[in-house]
């Protein structure tokens, strides 16, 4: 039940649901439902049902919703991705020997997939809109460590992908038609990164502006990535971590709507609960509360919708709350 994406295009808010962890609640879930809220009609849609297991991510690709197959429960041959066009929804099945594909972007007029394969950590290249691939091999598998390409990141015209495995995370750079290890950008400057299992990577990049904002999160192989702090790239290229109060939180998400960004920070108050606070900025530099609100369980994700919030509440294994996958809605009217 758990929400792990939202994304907000076409006047709908989609949900991205599943599990495609190995162990419970719910190990290897699917088919999953990609579920919309439509403000208009004031109600809950089923969209689709897909063969995959985990939907962790959306992608707006040319004008296109995108959810790459975290999972999909064919066999290992090819991998899947989703696509929303004019139409409805479609099941792409080319990606070559994608057990995993974990996130996708367009980047000089080519298509762009972060895989894990029975190799190890790849990117696969299209240059016709994903019927064909070309690949990459990063890192390979080392038994019993499993390499995975995970996130991309895209500043100053430039590609990076991170990826995790034996030894920890490692980034590569786009460099002519190649990739290269790229280990002179730190992206992270203020975090420790000597643990070998729980590494950090760039996640969920969104571009506003003249600036690159992107998660840091803690990313392991079979585990959801658990989320730490909010960057900044500038025209500098200088990486900066954005700081939300003086009280210690969490940054869950963020999102873009319209010049605006927003972040959701969230904190743990014994004995009254969970605070979500909402932080605004048009430039970037400067970040002001927008309001908070207290919830049974944490706000896993969120997403603005013409000047309204939603907010979807999760949970963790270990801590399993029936709230899970309840959605919250702040009318924009009542916080401006």
């Amino acid at each position: 039940r758990n929400v792990w994406d939202m994304y907000a295009i076409d006047g709908r808010v989609y949900f991205g649901l599943g599990n495609s962890a190995n162990d419970g609640p719910a190990p290897n879930a699917g088919p999953v439902d990609i579920w919309a809220y439509d403000p208009r009609q004031s109600k809950f849609i089923k969209d689709v049902t897909v063969p995959d297991e985990q939907i962790a991510i959306f992608r707006e690709i040319r004008l296109q919703l995108v959810a790459p197959g975290t999972d999909p429960r064919d066999d290992w041959s090819l991998g899947n991705f989703y696509r929303r066009g004019f139409t409805g929804w479609e099941t792409v099945r080319t990606l070559p020997n994608a057990i995993h594909c974990n996130d996708m972007v367009a980047y000089r007029g080519r298509l762009w997939a972060a895989i894990a394969t029975e190799w190890g950590a790849v990117v696969a290249e299209s240059e016709d809109d994903g019927k064909t691939w070309r690949t990459h091999k990063l890192r390979p598998n080392e038994p019993p460590s499993w390499s995975r390409a995970v996130s991309f990141l895209v500043d100053a015209g430039r590609l990076y992908v991170f990826t995790i495995g034996k030894g920890g995370t490692h980034t590569f750079v786009l460099s002519g038609n190649e990739f290269r290890s790229e280990e002179e950008e730190d992206f992270f400057p203020d975090v420790d990164r000597a643990d070998r299992h729980a590494v950090m990577v760039a996640d969920r990049f969104r571009e506003i502006g003249h600036h690159t904002l992107y998660l840091s999160a803690l990313r392991t192989v079979g585990r959801p990535s658990v989320p730490d702090g909010l960057y900044v790239l500038g025209e500098a290229g200088i990486p900066k971590r954005i700081k939300f109060g003086d009280q210690p939180g969490v940054v869950r998400d963020m999102t873009i709507e319209g010049e605006m960004a927003y972040a959701l920070v969230t904190r743990l108050h014994k004995p009254t609960g969970n605070e979500a606070e909402v932080y605004a900025s048009r430039d970037i530099e400067e970040w002001r509360p927008l309001f908070s609100i207290v919830t049974p369980t944490f706000v896993r994700s969120f997403e603005v919708l013409n000047g309204d919030f939603y907010f979807a509440l999760g949970s963790v294994s270990s801590d399993i709350r029936p709230e899970t996958g309840d959605v919250l809605r702040v009318p924009g009217a009542a916080v401006h």
